[in-house]
């Protein structure tokens, strides 16, 4: 294989990043004329060729003769890409080295699609950069497939070390998925962090100005201590850490703020799932809450938000704070109408709160009432209690907990089984496991997190998400939206959250595939679970085929159907099953919201729910 001044190189996609390691490249006397970039917008095209490289908007022929091709595409889009230079590369007779940035996309999916028509693929290498190589001082993790080379892997490190100051070689996919965790989103962690200190400057004092610049080269010496120095991160800190000095009493405030298992929760603990995965939201609910309030205002509704003007390219100052204080400041300001764009428990102060009180026959809520998510999203709960009644189809399963154990999985005579928490957060903790030896320890896990997990049937046929619509005086019963299937699995389990866009892996299901009276059949049981509790918002109703061709059987209710949706410029790729079937109906995404809103009911019968068991 030619050295990597000598090689040929294809990019599929001149975005950001693309350009960033162009640019990279190009520094290092690179010669431009051996790089060709495939970009469909002038824009973007026009940028990149000031760096002297040569472009098209033609994938296949930017690849033609490529020996190494970086696909640097949107991750809903890299199936397409992939699977249009698998059949221009029919008549090659080697192969080029694959470079893949697409977020989430697995090695599996990559050489599937990859795949010419004579059963080749290419050898392929995932890579996991960071926004910090656009200024030449990235992060990359990298995975290579098995046949792979080593001198091939030299050559990729060569090629990412132009923007990378670090580039590590893992060799497990999961272990790519702790480099997103912590490298990936690593930045934003740092940004918010100079974000807030800020802010605490400026409100004591100091101008914005001087606080930014003292706490970005903060930032940026502490990092070059970490790099240069031989010292461990934990000695560093104590370094510069007085007894009982001011440093010393911040730390311990962090400390009792938890603030490690805030770190660990929000940054390398993500789902373990080997698949196509959603990419992680910055400022979780804060972020559609934001993208809500804004496509509400374009359709012209008037809502109040936490700063009168926030700016549309942050997810700050357009909620108000999930607190009595934040939501009772919402109400003194002239709010009729409150977004629960959170789950709420029983112990809620929209539930709880004594100054709301008076107000409640006149306050109305968008959500679920709290004593009905409360109950029901347990998940073990209410599928025993739709089992009972016996109009519904689900999966077999059984309640476990740390005395019974032992004694379930000795009688479990089927495999797999899915082991999954009662109450959980998208896929966090579902597994199917294959064997007793896989069980026992994955159900010991979930037992050290709750005292209470489920056992499952695993059903093997396509997946799909229902949800249902609450009834409204236009529409005056439940209904459902039009289903949307899931695939791109990993290991039996759809992807519910993680690092890649809901788009790569669920689509509306087609009128053709409605005319299967199974989607019926299941459709109207789903309006029945929404019916039966008193479902007051949307719910989302996870089902499954048993096998291909048979019946769905209804395994997940989910309380807060994810409102995320293409809200604030610069957010126009989010999505979310909700907003797919929306869209297969011909709504936008405001007018989802607007049919969403007319749903909200009075305080006081919020308060007043009752469970029907």
């Amino acid at each position: 294989m030619p050295s990597l001044q000598q090689s040929k190189l294809a990019f599929i996609g001149g975005g950001n990043m693309a350009s960033a390691i162009i640019g990279g490249l190009v520094s290092q006397d690179m010669n431009p004329r051996n790089i060709t970039v495939s970009e469909p917008w002038d824009v973007n095209r026009a940028k990149i060729a000031e760096l002297g490289v040569q472009t098209t908007t033609s994938n296949s022929e930017a690849a033609g003769d490529a020996d190494i091709v970086v696909i640097a595409v949107k991750p809903q889009t890299t199936k397409g890409v992939c699977q249009e230079l698998a059949t221009a590369w029919s008549q090659r007779t080697s192969l080029p080295v694959v470079v893949s940035i697409a977020a989430g996309i697995t090695l599996d999916s990559l050489n599937e699609w990859l795949k010419t028509g004579d059963g080749r693929t290419a050898h392929i290498v995932r890579v996991m950069p960071n926004t910090p190589a656009l200024v030449k001082e990235g992060a990359s993790g990298l995975l290579a497939s098995a046949d792979v080379t080593a001198e091939e892997k030299e050559l990729i490190g060569a090629l990412l070390q132009s923007v990378s100051k670090a580039t590590e070689w893992v060799d497990k996919e999961e272990l790519l998925d702790v480099v997103t965790g912590l490298s990936g989103s690593g930045p934003a962690y740092f940004f918010a962090m100079v974000e807030h200190l800020v802010a605490s400057a400026t409100a004591l004092g100091l101008s914005k100005e001087q606080a930014t610049r003292l706490a970005a080269q903060t930032c940026l010496g502490a990092g070059k201590m970490l790099v240069e120095s031989s010292d461990e991160p934990a000695q560093l800190r104590k370094n510069v850490t007085s007894p009982n000095g001011t440093t010393h009493a911040a730390l311990q405030t962090f400390e009792e703020l938890n603030f490690k298992d805030i770190v660990d929760k929000a940054a390398i603990d993500p789902p373990v799932i080997n698949g196509v995965r959603k990419p992680r939201k910055p400022g979780g609910y804060q972020d559609s809450g934001a993208d809500i309030a804004y496509a509400l205002r374009q359709k012209g509704v008037r809502v109040l938000t936490l700063n009168p003007s926030p700016s549309d390219s942050s997810h700050e100052g357009w909620s108000f704070p999930d607190t009595e204080e934040g939501i009772y400041s919402a109400v003194q300001q002239g709010a009729t109408h409150l977004w629960a764009n959170t789950t709420l428990f029983a112990s809620h102060a929209l539930q709880t709160s004594s100054r709301l009180t008076p107000l409640a026959s006149n306050l109305y809520v968008v959500g679920q009432p709290p004593r009905l998510v409360e109950d029901f999203d347990d998940k073990c709960f209410l599928n025993n209690k739709l089992r009972e009644l016996g109009s519904f189809t689900l999966p077999r399963a059984c309640m476990v907990h740390p005395d019974n154990l032992r004694e379930i999985v000795k009688q479990v005579n089927r495999y797999p089984i899915v082991g999954k928490p009662v109450r959980g957060r998208g896929s966090h903790g579902v597994r199917v496991c294959h064997d007793a030896a896989q069980l026992q320890p994955h159900a010991e896990a979930l037992l050290a997190e709750s005292p209470l997990i489920m056992l499952e049937e695993f059903l093997t046929g396509k997946e799909a998400t229902i949800t249902v619509m609450p009834p409204t005086t236009s529409r005056p019963d439940y209904w459902s939206m039009v289903p949307v299937t899931r695939f791109n699995h990993a290991d039996g389990i759809a992807p519910y959250n993680g690092v890649v866009a809901v788009t790569a892996n669920s689509r509306a299901v087609t009128e053709d595939e409605m005319k299967d009276p199974a989607y019926d059949k299941v459709m109207r049981q789903c309006e029945g679970v929404a019916r039966l509790i008193g479902a007051t918002a949307p719910i989302r109703v996870d089902v499954r085929r048993f096998q291909e061709g048979s019946e769905f059987a209804l395994f997940d209710v989910n309380m807060k159907p994810n409102m995320t949706g293409p809200g604030r410029p610069g957010r126009e790729d989010q999505a979310s099953l909700t907003a797919i079937a929306a869209e297969a109906m011909g709504w936008d995404y405001g007018t989802l919201l607007q049919r969403i809103l007319e749903s909200a009911e009075p305080l006081d019968q919020f308060r007043n729910y009752r469970s029907p068991f």
